[in-house]
């Protein structure tokens, strides 16, 4: 792994906290879901396996089921969509992906058109017009890189 503020190993419990705490606050926001969506970028980089177990592990915890609707491009968000609406899945987590940062209004109106409660990994979904983020200050991040 590359190098960072935190050794590898402490970067994974991070990251596992992270994930964890997005469906913890979505669920204090959304009572009892029939399930949780949760789209997700199969084909991406390895963390984004890794946060789909580390999804799945928080849900058993909080005892909610999870659904996962794979999403690798912006053309396959309204059939996504679909799948969420079909499955009677009352929240929607989106998992952290280069792909969904440059669909983001998209994904933020089809939540808002679907009535889903959702979280996402990035404020810039929630200056879109999305329900909340939790995750960390990307601008910051950058302006600690550059420094």
């Amino acid at each position: 792994m590359g190098r960072g503020p935190w050794p590898p190993s402490k970067r994974r419990e991070r990251f596992r906290w992270l994930v964890a705490k997005r469906l913890e606050t979505l669920l204090e926001a959304v009572q009892k879901p029939a399930c949780v969506a949760v789209i997700r970028d199969p084909g991406g980089r390895i963390s984004d396996e890794l946060g789909w177990q580390e999804a799945t592990a928080a849900a058993k915890t909080l005892g909610t089921a999870l659904k996962p609707i794979d999403i690798t491009t912006g053309d396959e968000l309204e059939s996504g969509f679909a799948e969420i609406a079909r499955n009677g899945c009352r929240a929607l987590l989106v998992m952290s992906s280069s792909v969904y940062i440059g669909v983001r209004q998209q994904l933020v109106d089809l939540a808002s058109r679907y009535r889903l409660p959702a979280i996402y990994d990035n404020r810039l979904f929630v200056a879109d017009g999305g329900m909340m983020s939790y995750g960390p200050d990307t601008n910051d991040m950058y302006r600690h890189a550059a420094s």
